[in-house]
């Protein structure tokens, strides 16, 4: 019998797509890939698994909760949970496959089973708050490896626990996130301590947990993350592109910069659009990727009236934007933006990996980045390397990337080369060397 891993799956459930969200997909394929059987671990809805009528307990469990203020009764479960934690194992049971529901988001394909609890990581955190341990999971077939994609204060007993740190982002840059950062460097504190090996995403994230919290050169491995697109979406000509976000965007092929990423501290957006302002490009600047956390300054930013320019077509006076932001979008038109790029622009603060400068190397496109934490590793010399705390430095990549098509097509060579190195035969490797440990 294959030996199989539990995936906690939890961002792949989220309606909007996460670089996390990425990692855990390209992980679960790889790992099946390798031969394992492979599982999944999300929350279910608040009432999605408790009717024993097997027919209403799929419909109860793909049935959205609802929006608005929680009820009575899932404030009192709330509260019980908040006042006890866990002390025994969060029993996670098979979920139903659709049959009669038409699912909106049906379990991936390379997950053959998925294990569901509802309020699951509310009442782990609690649990963790109460007793300062991880809360146990458990299941009915229990796995070789429980690999959780994301920091959470989980285990499951009785097998090898991998918890994945991406990167140290809200200990090492506080003012940028909303995180509880004493919970996290509790928890972070906890794992390092317990989990049975860490994975991380680059050796500039190895480097920095090490030295935060101790762990030792042997229990944590940087496996980088995978990147993998058809040779369709790498190689789509300026028709194909243009067929895809010229109707929906009105954008043209290599007649825009692109940035990818939520609209964060961290991604440094409103240095950028200073900077795009101030070299003086016409080319526009899309942004795609949905508000996050103290971003007010930066959206008010985007809808500014310096951006808005006007064309004369026909008798028609049309408005155009030279900055706008796109909401998320489905992976074929991003892989489409993406390639149909002039540049992507991604000055960030900090990064454990920064997946958005791979993704655009992969798919032929120049790229301008930071010239720190984990950007430049994540490069490999394949990057024009910007100051991104200096507003003429990023200034200066813009014009540099607008006005010299030599140097972009220089960079989207030496950025084709560079992406092999992160290909899902390589990223399988790193995998199946952890695993192999553990097994």
């Amino acid at each position: 019998m294959p030996k199989s891993v539990l995936i906690e799956s939890h961002n792949r459930t989220l309606a909007a797509g996460t670089g996390i969200a990425t990692f855990a997909r390209n992980l679960s394929g790889v790992v099946r890939q390798l031969g394992f059987r492979t599982s999944g671990l999300v929350e279910a809805p608040p009432t999605g698994l408790n009717s024993a009528d097997p027919k209403l307990r799929e419909i109860l469990y793909y049935d959205a909760e609802f929006p608005g203020r929680p009820s009575l009764r899932e404030r009192i479960i709330r509260g019980y949970y908040a006042a006890t934690g866990a002390p025994g194992a969060i029993s996670a049971s098979l979920a139903p496959r659709p049959s009669i529901v038409v699912a909106k988001h049906p379990p991936p394909d390379d997950l053959e089973a998925i294990y569901a609890a509802p309020r699951l990581f509310y009442r782990a955190r609690h649990h963790f708050l109460r007793y300062h341990a991880l809360a146990r999971v458990k299941v009915a077939e229990r796995p070789d490896i429980f690999h959780a994609t994301h920091v959470t204060p989980l285990r499951v007993a009785g097998c090898a626990n991998i918890a994945t740190i991406h990167d140290l982002v809200p200990l090492r840059l506080p003012y940028s996130t909303l995180d509880d950062k004493t919970m996290m460097f509790n928890v972070l504190t906890k794992l390092c301590k317990e989990a049975d090996h860490i994975v991380t995403v680059s050796e500039f994230s190895r480097r920095d947990i090490m030295n935060m919290f101790g762990v030792s050169e042997d229990r944590i491995t940087n496996t980088y993350q995978s990147v993998h697109y058809p040779d369709a979406f790498k190689d789509a000509d300026e028709d194909a592109v243009n067929a895809e976000i010229g109707p929906s965007f009105q954008l043209e092929y290599k007649e825009f910069f692109l940035f990818l990423g939520a609209i964060e501290p961290k991604k440094n957006v409103k240095l950028l659009i200073e900077a795009y302002a101030a070299s003086g490009v016409q080319t526009p600047l899309i942004l795609v990727g949905g508000p996050g956390w103290l971003c007010d300054e930066e959206l008010e930013m985007i809808d500014s009236e310096r951006f808005l320019s006007y064309r004369v077509i026909g008798s028609r006076i049309i408005p155009e934007r030279r900055v706008r932001r796109l909401p998320y979008v489905q992976p074929r038109t991003l892989a489409a933006l993406i390639r149909g790029a002039k540049a992507v622009l991604f000055p960030s603060l900090y990064e454990g990996f920064g997946l958005p400068v791979v993704e655009a190397m992969a798919l032929g496109t120049a790229v301008m980045t930071s010239n720190s934490s984990c950007l430049p590793e994540v490069a490999g010399g394949a990057a024009l390397l910007v100051d991104p705390s200096d507003r003429d430095s990023i200034k200066r990549g813009i014009r540099a990337l607008d006005s010299d098509p030599d140097l972009r097509a220089d960079l989207v060579s030496r950025g084709r080369v560079r992406a092999r190195f992160f290909s899902q035969a390589n990223y399988a490797e790193r995998i199946s060397s952890v695993y192999e440990k553990l097994l």
